[in-house]
């Protein structure tokens, strides 16, 4: 345990450098532009649908899956969590279709005061984006299951990986695709890490989480349950403020 604290630690403290490169790179290929404006803008936007659609799950799936593990075993709570994937991919995957068929819409509520030029530029980075729904969710379903076996490392590693593929593919791509070298490096550094996770699973056997197995989706009530009970009294307490 002192000897992954300590490698953690080395990681957090080696990527602040790392991260200072890539927002040094950030503003020196694209500075104060539109073009910058509208990849934060259309990013800002799939990541505030995606923390108000799964941040509270994500924030209880963690215990619920420590409690169905420490009650049951593992085969029992990763089925509960493969019910739970089935409706994650296929929610986001509703929601990546609505934000590509109505772009126009998402872009014109999100920034009413841009012009046609730059309303097309938005539209197309929304739709370049859109996909973020549903891989930052398999990440970080991902990671929650790492966590509750108490293995911190892998995301650290692969996330520090990530970092330096970040600065590697901006400096390749940026002069042929210019800003969309950010869209590139996100998805394939996301993939890289989706993937340093899935090949941890595959070597530590825990292969029973398979979407295509046999599914139950009432299996996925239980995190809805403990959902439910987590937000109960900060609602009760908005209800009393108002």
């Amino acid at each position: 345990m002192r000897k992954q604290i300590s490698i953690l630690f080395l990681l957090k403290l080696l990527k602040i450098p790392v991260n200072l490169v890539l927002l040094s790179l950030t503003a020196r290929y694209f500075g104060v532009s539109i073009e910058k404006d509208i990849w934060l803008l259309a990013f800002a936007t799939i990541t505030t649908l995606d923390l108000a659609i799964w941040g509270p799950i994500n924030e209880t799936f963690r215990t619920k899956f420590v409690f169905l593990k420490e009650k049951e075993n593992d085969e029992y709570a990763i089925r509960k969590t493969q019910s739970l994937l089935f409706y994650f991919i296929c929610f986001s995957v509703l929601g990546i279709v609505l934000i590509v068929l109505f772009n126009a819409f998402f872009a014109r509520v999100i920034a009413p005061d841009y012009n046609v030029a730059q309303l097309e530029i938005l539209q197309k980075m929304l739709i370049y984006v859109a996909p973020a729904l549903l891989f930052n969710q398999l990440m970080q379903i991902g990671i929650s299951i790492l966590n509750a076996y108490e293995i911190f490392f892998v995301a650290e590693i692969s996330s520090f990986c990530s970092n330096i593929l970040n600065i590697a593919l901006l400096i390749l791509f940026v002069n042929q695709f210019g800003i969309y070298a950010l869209v590139i490096s996100y998805y394939i550094s996301t993939l890289l890490l989706i993937f340093f996770i899935l090949f941890y699973f595959y070597r530590k056997k825990y292969r029973s989480l398979n979407i295509a197995g046999t599914l139950n989706l009432m299996d996925s009530k239980c995190f809805f349950f403990l959902l439910f009970h987590f937000f109960c009294p900060i609602f009760l307490d908005k209800s009393i403020h108002y």
